[in-house]
């Protein structure tokens, strides 16, 4: 089965800081950063981490902590072959600073060898004044995703688009580490007129059916999401 969508929301979280209306606005102009990662943690007291790689899917939690959050061992390259399938593996967070509206911040997480969309995840940022505030002084959305079938399943490089009002950056990353299966081979031997069945395990990657041929005899199966 597929993980809920829904993980603290749909994959990422948040948190912001903003300072009371005085009328002064802002001290610069509105910017935003990216950054990815495997894991946050809290720069202020309490110093809390979520470490994203190897964790337990939907765990990693930087909800509403007191600083900016800032990524622990930040790269661009993740090597897998230590990491047990079904676990979180990569976490991307894009920051805001000096943002005087409310705006949608959408993350896209893709595979590049087909451009295959893996998870989406859409935030909107709320209005300051709606809280009293100026503008926010600063806000974050995080974003994590899995080594699952639906999501990373294979070596390979793959990116995260984040999108905020008319700000978009991309982020690259490769995986590296996945143990591919290979063809499975059975040698069976028939006396005429025997018959035999012949079992063999086969990995998807795709939710969609599949074609077989042994020595010109043909099936198929289908693999379910």
């Amino acid at each position: 089965m597929e993980r809920l969508r829904n993980r603290k929301p749909e994959g990422g979280s948040v948190g912001g800081s903003g300072r009371a209306l005085r009328g002064l606005g802002p001290v610069g102009l509105a910017s935003f950063s990216c950054n990815m990662g495997k894991g946050l943690k809290e720069p202020c007291s309490p110093y809390r981490e979520a470490y994203v790689f190897g964790a337990e899917l939907n765990t990693p939690d930087a909800n509403n902590w007191n600083c900016l959050p800032q990524v622990v061992d930040a790269t661009n390259s993740f090597d897998l072959s230590l990491i047990t399938p079904y676990h979180e593996v990569v976490v991307g967070i894009i920051s805001g600073a000096n943002l005087t509206t409310g705006l949608t911040v959408n993350c896209k997480w893709y595979r590049d060898r087909d451009n295959k969309l893996l998870f989406e995840f859409n935030y909107e940022i709320p209005s300051p004044q709606s809280y009293g505030y100026d503008y926010w002084l600063w806000y974050y959305v995080y974003t994590y995703i899995g080594y699952v079938p639906w999501e990373i399943w294979e070596n390979g490089a793959y990116h995260l688009d984040f999108v905020a009002g008319g700000f978009s950056k991309r982020l690259n990353f490769t995986v590296t580490g996945i143990e591919e299966a290979g063809p499975s081979e059975q040698t069976v031997t028939l006396e005429p007129g025997e018959s035999k069945t012949v079992s063999f395990e086969a990995i998807p990657y795709e939710a969609k059916t599949y074609q077989v041929s042994v020595n010109g005899l043909t099936g198929s199966f289908r693999a379910k999401g």
